[in-house]
């Protein structure tokens, strides 16, 4: 007699509640908005004048024609171009990365933020919270990386300071996870 093990799901592993339509790529720590294009299928990512998304690296390994910006349905996906540094998805190489919102994609030495409407609104919130400076925008963008590994249940998210920082928390979990999930507190 054999028996076969089961795979359960995880119901937390999906947990992050920002899964509206991508509006935008975003340099990582910076303002530096790339608007995704409402019209055609394809554009290519690279260091070209003539790319349809631009990048500008100081460190010189985003290739002329490095990566191409692929429509497929309502989803967006980059795909390597065959280039010479390639795609990065969490540091390991990619020859394609589908976007979601959050969803980090390093282009040789420049990092990309997809973003949505809400995922937007949450980064505007934490940067009320944590400064709008812009010696800020790294922290809220470290800010926004914790809440996204948070709410994937790959790490713990901790608030600290020396105000009630319980609305902080809930207006978070509310952007995150949404408000039918539950929120715990204890004194």
């Amino acid at each position: 007699m054999t028996t076969t093990a089961i795979t359960r799901t995880d119901v937390g592993a999906n947990e992050w509640r920002i899964d509206d339509e991508l509006v935008r790529l975003r340099v990582w720590g910076t303002d530096h908005i790339h608007a995704l294009p409402r019209t055609g299928s394809e554009w290519t990512i690279g260091s070209l004048s003539t790319s349809g998304i631009r990048l500008q690296d100081r460190s010189g390994r985003v290739s002329r024609r490095h990566a191409l910006l692929v429509r497929a349905g309502t989803a967006w996906i980059i795909r390597d171009l065959e280039s010479k540094n390639g795609i990065h998805l969490d540091g390991a190489r990619r020859a394609e990365v589908k976007l979601e919102p959050g969803v980090e994609v390093g282009i040789g030495g420049v990092v990309l933020i997809a973003e949505s409407s809400r995922l937007i609104e949450l980064r505007a919130f934490l940067s009320r919270v944590i400064g709008w400076t812009t010696d800020r925008v790294e922290a809220v963008d470290l800010a926004l990386r914790a809440v996204r590994a948070a709410s994937a249940r790959r790490a713990t998210l901790v608030l600290s300071g020396e105000d009630d920082l319980v609305p902080i928390a809930q207006t978070i979990h509310r952007y995150a996870l949404g408000d039918d999930r539950p929120f715990v507190t204890s004194a």
